[in-house]
């Protein structure tokens, strides 16, 4: 009698493991973005810092913002139309010897150019996927290409140069109103070369917590806000 109960005591263990199994694995896909070490205080003109990897001096500030942020009903029925600007310009100048540094260093020797990523995200705050990739969400997401609003020459004593500059892209979301988990961000890159989780975030395959575009240790590497 005693081995038949510790047997039901034993099967009714896993019935009860089996039971909550599914419900832990759904909270754990719950509130992917949240979980994440990111600054969530990017608003509409208001300037951010945020960093990125250089070669030869590594990680620098630059300054970004969200501008012409606006919300309206899309001609799909059932949807919304999210519409906004990112615009991305150079901090500090770049001193005389880190013009040097960056010009003379490996990277840009065989690349030529300096890396400094900079990048604008457009995700789903629950599971952090890439919505400008195709989705399950019934998002949508247009760019209209780069535009560079001011650009200048630094270069050093030796004649080694760089372009600083002022950069802007526009975008359109188009989104189900009964959707809540759109967030979008702008941020650098804490590598000066695109990793392989990095093309895959691009591809809607991988969490944006696997990329370089975010640290564990500095928070400003990312700014995000969701979008209500």
């Amino acid at each position: 009698m005693k081995t038949f109960k510790k047997i039901v005591t034993i099967m009714l263990a896993i019935v009860l493991l089996i039971g909550f199994a599914p419900l832990q694995t759904q909270a754990a896909s719950k509130n992917y973005m949240g979980r994440l070490n990111v600054s969530w205080d990017l608003k509409n003109n208001k300037m951010v810092t945020f960093q990125t990897n250089y070669a030869g001096v590594g990680m620098r500030k630059l300054k970004a913002k969200i501008t012409n942020y606006k919300i309206t009903d899309a001609h799909e029925a059932g949807c919304k139309k999210l519409t906004f600007t990112a615009q991305f310009e150079m901090g500090k100048k770049f001193k005389s010897k880190e013009i040097h540094k960056i010009c003379n260093s490996k990277y840009y020797k065989k690349n030529h150019h300096m890396a400094g990523m900079i990048n604008v995200y457009v995700v789903d705050y629950d599971t952090g996927k890439n919505l400008v990739a195709a989705n399950s969400h019934g998002v949508t997401v247009r760019t209209y290409g780069w535009s560079t609003l001011d650009e200048r020459k630094q270069e050093d004593k030796d004649g080694c140069f760089l372009y600083s500059y002022k950069k802007g892209i526009a975008f359109t979301v188009i989104y189900p109103k009964s959707y809540k988990g759109l967030c979008i961000g702008l941020g650098g890159s804490t590598g000066l070369t695109v990793k392989k989780n990095d093309t895959r975030f691009w591809n809607g395959k991988a969490a944006f917590g696997q990329t370089s575009f975010l640290s564990i240790k500095d928070k400003s590497i990312a700014h995000f806000m969701r979008v209500k």
